[in-house]
């Protein structure tokens, strides 16, 4: 009796040491370059330094749960790796909220298998290109759709349907003459330098691989959102004004991609800028949070936008 209890006490130690070395944590709070290989396997990582992964080099995470609060930046050549992971991309703040980043150029390898995402952040491959991740099997690849016509940050980027036209513009209809739709991004606003916004659209067709000029937001934005109502409309809500001394609009438009016209504008009840916005099974959209400048709060907690 004695001897199984001795080994039972053993197991159970054992089982533990094994749970701790496995569940071992690692904190990246300095900004460092990588040019070599680097390798990080069943632990969580927490990123609150930039990293630069510079040609020839490697990060890769296996079995990780990863935590991203500030960027990560792959050069031509570096490669990035995540097989088996949590992956969180966090917002930080300092006098007002950032975007944690992975970003990348044309030459740079993104590599991504059984991972999980969470991300309040986001990605970006190229300057002034739309870049779409490709998962062919279990591997990831990042291909090139094209120029943006302005080169732009901050903006929204919304999958919207609209009709399929011919070559010389009319639209194309089906066998029961009714309008052919097409699935294509919708992209709005944005930073166009670091002070001056955008108010300009364009929208990109993934399959034909073209870049169009679609319509406007009727006032220069970024941070805002934009919501594909049921209807086939977009709703562009908040967002800040200029650059260098934010300060957040109290304003939502109607778009409509198709027809490339804004319907209405409606007053919001409170300014915000990098809220979220979340369309309810009721059509109904909730806007909630956010900043209304620099430094203060939207004045509500959140509002619902009704259709």
């Amino acid at each position: 009796m004695y001897p199984f209890l001795i080994l039972l006490s053993f197991l159970l130690l054992l089982s533990i040491l094994l749970l701790s070395l496995s569940a071992s944590s690692v904190t990246i709070d300095e900004d460092i370059v990588i040019d070599g290989p680097v390798r990080y396997q069943n632990e969580r990582v927490i990123i609150t330094g930039n990293i630069s992964i510079r040609d020839g080099g490697s990060l890769v995470f296996k079995g990780c749960d990863i935590r991203i609060n500030r960027s990560v930046y792959i050069d031509s050549g570096g490669q990035l790796t995540f097989e088996d992971c949590n992956l969180t991309l966090d917002i930080w703040y300092t006098n007002h909220p950032h975007d944690s980043r992975i970003a990348g150029n044309t030459s740079s390898r993104l590599w991504m298998r059984g991972v999980r995402v969470s991300s309040d952040g986001w990605w970006t491959f190229g300057s002034g290109h739309e870049y779409r991740i490709v998962f062919e099997g279990e591997a990831a690849r990042i291909d090139s759709i094209g120029p943006l016509l302005q080169a732009r940050a901050e903006h929204t980027a919304v999958l919207v349907e609209v009709k399929k036209r011919d070559q010389d513009g009319n639209p194309v209809l089906d066998v029961d003459g009714d309008p052919v739709l097409v699935e294509n991004v919708l992209v709005c606003g944005g930073l166009i330098d670091a002070v001056e916004a955008t108010k300009t659209c364009e929208l990109i067709d993934p399959e034909k691989g073209t870049v169009e000029q679609r319509g406007d937001v009727g006032t220069p934005r970024w941070r805002h959102t934009a919501t594909v109502l049921p209807d086939g409309l977009v709703l562009i809500a908040g967002g800040f004004y200029g650059g260098a001394r934010p300060s957040a609009y109290g304003t939502a438009e109607i778009l409509d991609p198709d027809r490339e016209q804004l319907n209405k504008r409606r007053a919001m009840m409170a300014q915000r800028g990098g809220h979220t916005a979340t369309l309810m099974p009721n059509g109904m959209v909730l806007l909630a949070g956010g900043m209304a400048n620099g430094s203060d709060m939207a004045g509500f907690d959140y509002e619902i936008f009704v259709p």
